[in-house]
């Protein structure tokens, strides 16, 4: 079992982002019931925002981000609250079908997300936290779509439901580095 590294990590710089758009009653609120060590983020360039900011408090590069929200096989929520939203502005959703030249993620994602190279370090790590975010076809597009926009970081996304309000999250952890993917069961704590 692997430890969630967490924002108060000494010898990491870590960035947990959360989708703010949910009620005081949804399984979101355990990420931080005290939102002492996430950021609530309400669209993509929040999450960009945030780690940003963190490189910047800590005069160095961001070694691992953390994105916690809704989701589903290819789509992680990044403002959306449980609303299925596609035009990339709160959301990072793959595009099944897409025109040559045209971006593999839905709206400005990709412009977002490509602003993050510039504060992630070389060997960061990105976890989408949200359920079924790996899962499928899809969830392999978003996954090495985002590793690729990210100049082949690790991007990691479940393939089935997870429950953060264990303290857990368990099951199919799908990982692209580029367009090299794999998947392995694994189970992650998570401490607050």
């Amino acid at each position: 079992m692997s430890v969630l590294p967490s924002p108060t990590d000494s010898d990491q710089n870590v960035v947990w982002v959360v989708d703010g758009d949910h009620s005081f009653f949804d399984a979101l609120t355990w990420i931080d019931p005290f939102q002492t060590t996430t950021v609530k983020v309400f669209s993509v360039y929040d999450v960009v925002r945030a780690c940003q900011n963190a490189a910047i408090t800590n005069s160095v590069a961001v070694d691992y981000l953390v994105i916690f929200g809704h989701g589903t096989g290819g789509y992680q929520s990044a403002g959306a609250g449980k609303k299925y939203e596609d035009t990339g502005t709160r959301s990072f959703r793959f595009r099944t079908v897409s025109r040559p030249g045209e971006s593999l993620l839905m709206g400005p994602a990709e412009k977002a997300l490509s602003a993050l190279n510039g504060v992630l370090a070389d060997e960061a790590e990105v976890l989408l936290a949200g359920c079924n975010v790996g899962e499928g076809d899809s969830g392999t597009g978003l996954l090495t779509t985002v590793s690729n926009i990210l100049g082949g970081r690790s991007v990691k996304g479940f393939e089935n439901a997870v429950y953060w309000w264990t303290s857990y999250m368990v099951g199919y952890l799908k990982e692209a580095q580029g367009d090299s993917v794999s998947s392995s069961l694994s189970s992650i704590k998570i401490l607050v």
